[in-house]
């Protein structure tokens, strides 16, 4: 008799073990009250069903936790979702059935395991709810619920793997139990596989059928390569990956040529900064130093002409992939700073109405090739997409109203700080659906992009944004004789001001006061999933603050002309952050109080009338990173405002006041540039392809100052407003004012003032008729007070400082 039964009766496996039922060969109908016929269960459709999802689910969660990013791995995640979603009902209550038939007995190792798993399975329900809630209404998923929808996904299926392998290799010595158990579970294992093959099919089949929108990389038909077919987007130093084109040119040259002219071939193929050459020259020059067979030297030709041939066809980048940046909010993602950006200097740097006016002298003086030296830092867009070219008068692209767009800066993916936009740019593969027009598309590709990020992080969150040489790339600037036909000159420089100055120490970014803290402040209480930095030694992961997209400078102009949405707040804040009154938590311990630059008056206390009364004004560089001021000093303009009044208001003595026009008369105190031509002559326009030098330039370096000396006569006769003198030049010079004191003090008062745009530029480029200004703002100001003394005491130290007041 065998061991596991007793007569009339089977030791029947169960999905937990045996159970006594009654031999079915002599009462097939006969089974006791509380106990489930395993084979049946086995068999069950439910069963069937609730494996072939939960195999589903197991094969495309591993697939999109271990495999790289591809259409097929978001629909996966697409199909996860959703099965996920509506198996909680069938395979809830599946679970829920087969608990309450098998919990009653000893424990078993066969329940243990089954309720490790069933207490998994909850926990993968109840996250994936969490993460599926939050990319359908939040802005990120988080990833604490991410880990843990990971790790109960691993416990899940050792502990039903282990669950189900005890039960399909316990062995039983029965002959008819071991049939019928092992025709049930092949049964239950074809509904498995077909119930699990049928998402997997339809998810197969979307992810061939899906059809991305046709992006344009070649360049038209007409583009004139005038620098270069391996320098498409020259005078500019911008350019897009083409590491690809570059490594088939350099293994098929390579492997044409033998070992020592290989060697030599592969140790100087790389660009030298100061040759106009792009790589595919320089291959070629290389080539062309050496003695060839004919049947190599063909296939050394060869291989350039499909090298340049890929240029003209994949080199450029359809507009598509780096406009849309309004798309980052109406997602829920990134509202807070897109409204940041949309009255930023970055958002109107194409569309300026001063850029595009230099835009059009530069393309008619010159060619308009040439304007693609502007456009690698102020219309990127329209630059890769290869609209600055011969026959198209706007040398403008669709979306290049953005200027630096969200993703013109979030795909680069290397820079340089010679300057002149001299970076490397790679568009991220897109989301499917994300270039689709329509509702339901945008849903889905902000959907996958939350439920999925890694792609979209790992393509637009690079450590090197957070560096000070990601912004020298363009801001820092030089001229040379592919643009003046004359030589190298350097222009704005905001970088090498900052790297040389006190607020940079080398390899301590804890003392070091970047970019980033000045330009880009953190904004607390921020619900951007950007959130936190992990990397930034002043920051933790969780710190819920972002860095401002305002970019705040000093140029409170253009969004108002433009009228932009939230320009109003925008120059608000411009102004206060150029009078420190901008506050910056995060480096007040490093950053120095007050406005951006101070100004400190040194006076008498006392004079006589009739006396020589000299002032003195000290300017200093006080908080900014690099010279002040910086930009295009051409047509900036800052001065500082000296005033000496009565008790009565009556200037007794004045320096660099605007008149009428707005042009500063006689100022003793300005800060801009004059730069000049081949002949010497000024340029006025902006018109850098004629620059050669500058006759006069005079700018702060961070944290140096400006001392100038004020001298004019203390008036004794009646008052007479119609004789205001003025100081003269740019050397000290005494005056005498033919006017009295109108009571017993004089007040002075200096004032440092900053334009965007000179009076006399805008001029120049509009014309006078259009009386196009640019607003004025008070920086930072100082006053003292000189008593008249009238008693013939003696006059008191001049060396009286008097604080200043802003």
């Amino acid at each position: 008799m065998d061991r596991w039964t007793t007569p009339g009766v089977v030791r029947e496996e169960t999905s937990c073990g045996t159970s006594d039922l009654p031999d079915r060969a002599a009462n097939p109908r006969a089974t006791p009250a509380g106990r489930v016929d395993a084979a049946s269960e086995w068999r069950r459709p439910l069963t069937g069903l609730t494996l072939g999802l939960l195999l589903f689910e197991t094969v495309t969660g591993f697939a999109i936790y271990l495999l790289d990013f591809s259409v097929a791995n978001q629909f996966s995640v697409l199909w996860h979702t959703v099965l996920g979603v509506l198996m909680v009902v069938p395979v809830g209550w599946y679970v829920g059935q087969h608990w309450w038939m098998r919990f009653r007995g000893n424990l078993s190792h066969y329940q243990l395991l089954g309720y490790v798993s069933a207490a998994a399975l909850l926990a993968l329900f109840v996250s994936g709810g969490v993460l599926t809630w939050q990319a359908i209404a939040g802005t990120r998923i988080e990833y604490g619920w991410d880990l843990v929808h990971i790790v109960t996904g691993v416990v899940f299926v050792a502990g039903l793997g282990a669950h189900l392998a005890t039960l399909v290799f316990r062995k039983s010595n029965n002959q008819e139990v071991r049939q019928r158990m092992g025709s049930a579970m092949r049964s239950c294992m074809v509904q498995t596989i077909a119930w699990g093959a049928a998402p997997s099919a339809a998810c197969v089949a979307m992810a061939l059928t899906y059809a991305p929108v046709a992006l344009n990389e070649s360049f038209p038909a007409n583009y004139s390569f005038r620098y270069g077919q391996d320098r498409p987007f020259a005078p500019s130093l911008a350019r897009k990956d083409m590491s690809e084109t570059e490594k088939r040119l350099t293994s098929r040259v390579a492997s044409v040529l033998n070992d020592s002219q290989r060697q030599v071939f592969l140790k100087n193929l790389k660009i030298d900064p100061n040759k106009h050459v792009g790589i595919v020259t320089v291959a070629e020059q290389l080539c062309d130093a050496m003695e060839l067979e004919e049947g190599r030297r063909r296939a050394v030709d060869s291989a350039l002409a499909d090298a340049r041939a890929e240029f003209a066809t994949s080199g450029g980048i359809d507009p598509r992939t780096l406009a849309g940046s309004a798309g980052c909010g109406t997602s829920g993602c990134h509202p807070e700073i897109v409204e940041e950006w949309t009255p930023s200097a970055h958002r109107y740097a194409s569309m300026d109405f001063v850029f595009q006016a230099v835009q059009v002298n530069m393309a008619s003086e010159l060619i308009p090739e040439a304007t693609r030296y502007c456009a690698g830092c102020h219309d990127p867009i329209s630059l890769f997409s290869g609209a600055k070219n011969v026959g198209n008068e706007t040398l403008s692209a669709e979306g290049a109203d953005e200027g630096v767009s969200c993703l013109s800066c979030h795909s680069t993916t290397q820079t340089d700080v010679r300057g002149n936009a001299d970076y490397t740019i790679d568009p991220a593969t897109r989301y499917v659906y994300e270039l689709h027009d329509g509702v339901v598309a945008k849903t889905v590709s902000d959907f996958l992009i939350r439920a999925y990020p890694r792609q979209h992080v790992e393509s637009y969150s690079r450590r090197l944004y957070k560096t000070a040489e990601a912004c020298g790339a363009c801001h820092k600037q030089f001229v040379d004789e592919e643009l003046n036909d004359f030589g190298w000159v350097q222009g704005q420089n905001q970088y090498d001001s900052w790297r040389k100055s006190r607020w940079h120490t080398e390899g301590d970014p804890v003392k070091t006061v970047s970019c980033r803290e000045c330009h880009m402040p953190l904004v607390a209480n921020s619900r951007d999933p950007a959130a936190g930095d992990v990397d930034d030694p002043n920051r933790s992961a969780n710190d819920g603050k972002h860095r401002s997209h305002r970019f705040l400078g000093a140029n409170q102009f253009v969004p108002r002309v433009h009228k932009l949405p939230g320009a109003e707040e925008h120059c608000e804040l411009t102004v206060k952050w150029l009078r420190g009154e901008y506050e910056v938590p995060e480096i007040e311990d490093r950053w120095t109080a007050g406005p951006v630059v101070r100004v400190d008056l040194a006076a008498p206390e006392e004079v006589r009338p009739g006396e020589s009364v000299t002032i003195q004004a000290v300017v200093t560089n006080n908080k900014a990173g690099h010279d002040f001021p910086t930009g295009p000093m051409d047509m900036i303009e800052g001065w500082v405002e000296v005033s000496v009044t009565d008790d009565s208001g009556n200037v007794v003595f004045a320096s660099a006041r605007p008149d009428d026009r707005g042009y500063l008369v006689n100022p003793k105190i300005v800060f801009k540039a004059e730069l000049i031509d081949k002949q010497a002559d000024l340029i006025g326009r902006h018109e850098l392809w004629h620059m050669v030098g500058a006759r006069f330039k005079r700018t702060l370096f961070p944290g140096f100052a400006d001392t100038t000396d004020f001298s004019f006569e203390c008036p004794a006769m009646p008052a007479d407003a119609s004789k205001r003198t003025v100081v003269s030049g740019t050397d000290a010079k005494e005056f005498a004012v033919p006017a009295a004191v109108a009571g017993d003090q004089l007040r002075v008062t200096a004032t440092v003032m900053y334009c965007k745009y000179s009076a006399p530029f805008l001029d120049r480029l509009f014309g006078t008729e259009k009386k196009v200004r640019s607003e004025v703002t008070p920086i930072a100001r100082a006053e003292a007070v000189i008593r008249v003394r009238r008693d013939g005491g003696e006059q008191v130290s001049l060396d009286a400082r008097h604080r200043p007041q802003g």
